[in-house]
C-alpha cells in the first residue's frame, strides 16, 4: 500500500512539476572557466550527484525540475571550496568569487628579472600546478582562496615563501634567487662570480709569464746558433 502511494505521488510530481534544461558556466571573477572543478549537483527534489565541468567551465543538465538547481564547487586545482550557488534555466552562470589571482615575482641577487625561472605552487605540501616566468620574471595564475607555498627554480638555485589567496583579490610574492649573473647559461652567485674573474686574470698573469719565459729562451737560443766557432 505504501509503495502505490509514493508511486502515486511521484507520478503526480512528474505531472505537475515543469522541467527544464539547465547549463550552468562557471568562472573566476575574471571570467575563466573553472575547467575541470568538481562540483556537486542537488535537484529540489532532493537528488544530487557530483560531476566535473568540461573544459569551458560547463555542465549540461536535462529535465531539471523546476529549471532550478544548486550546484556547490566542491573543489578546483585539487584545493576545496565547498560553496554552494544557485543556478536556473534563466540565470546559468556563476562568477566564483572565492578565486583569486596568484603573481608570482623571480629576481636575483641584484634585484634583475629572471626569465624562463621554473615556479611550483604548493597546498598542503602538494604540487598542484607548475610553470615558469616571463620576460618580466612573472608567473601569473587564479587559485582558490587559501594558503600556499611557492617555490622558484633556476640554474639550480632555489627559493621558497608563503602566500595567502583571498577570494576577487590580487596577492604577489616575490622570490630572489641568489643569481648574481648568468653567462652562458651558467648562473652564478656574486663569490661565484668574483671567483671566476680571479680566476680569468690568474690565466691572463699565467699566459704572460709563459709568453715572457718563451721569448727568453727563444732569444737565448737564437743567440747560441748565431755564435760563430773561434779558428786557432
Amino acid at each position: 500500500m505504501r509503495i502505490k502511494l509514493s508511486l502515486i505521488i511521484l507520478a503526480v510530481l512528474v505531472l505537475i512539476i515543469p522541467f527544464a534544461q539547465a547549463q550552468p558556466f562557471i568562472s573566476t571573477p575574471s571570467k575563466t572557466p573553472l575547467a575541470g572543478a568538481k562540483v556537486k549537483v542537488t535537484y529540489v527534489t532532493g537528488e544530487s550527484f557530483e560531476a566535473t565541468l568540461d573544459s569551458e567551465g560547463r555542465l549540461v543538465l536535462t529535465n531539471v525540475p523546476l529549471g532550478k538547481v544548486n550546484v556547490t564547487i566542491l573543489e578546483w586545482k585539487g584545493v576545496p571550496i565547498g560553496v554552494t550557488y544557485l543556478v536556473t534555466y534563466k540565470n546559468p552562470v556563476i562568477v566564483c568569487k572565492e578565486i583569486g589571482k596568484l603573481e608570482v615575482k623571480v629576481v636575483g641577487a641584484r634585484g634583475q628579472e629572471i626569465k624562463g625561472a621554473t615556479v611550483a605552487i604548493l597546498y598542503e605540501n602538494k604540487v598542484i600546478e607548475t610553470g615558469t616566468t616571463d620576460t618580466a620574471g612573472t608567473y601569473m595564475t587564479e587559485l582558490p582562496q587559501a594558503k600556499y607555498k611557492v617555490k622558484a627554480t633556476y640554474g639550480g638555485k632555489t627559493a621558497e615563501g608563503e602566500v595567502e589567496v583571498v577570494g576577487s583579490e590580487t596577492a604577489k610574492i616575490t622570490l630572489q634567487l641568489d643569481i648574481f649573473v648568468t653567462l652562458a647559461g651558467w648562473s652564478m652567485t656574486l663569490p661565484e662570480f668574483i671567483g671566476l674573474i680571479i680566476l680569468v686574470i690568474v690565466v691572463i698573469i699565467a699566459l704572460v709569464i709563459i709568453a715572457y719565459e718563451y721569448s727568453i729562451w727563444r732569444r737565448k737560443k737564437l743567440a747560441k746558433a748565431l755564435v760563430t766557432p773561434s779558428t786557432r
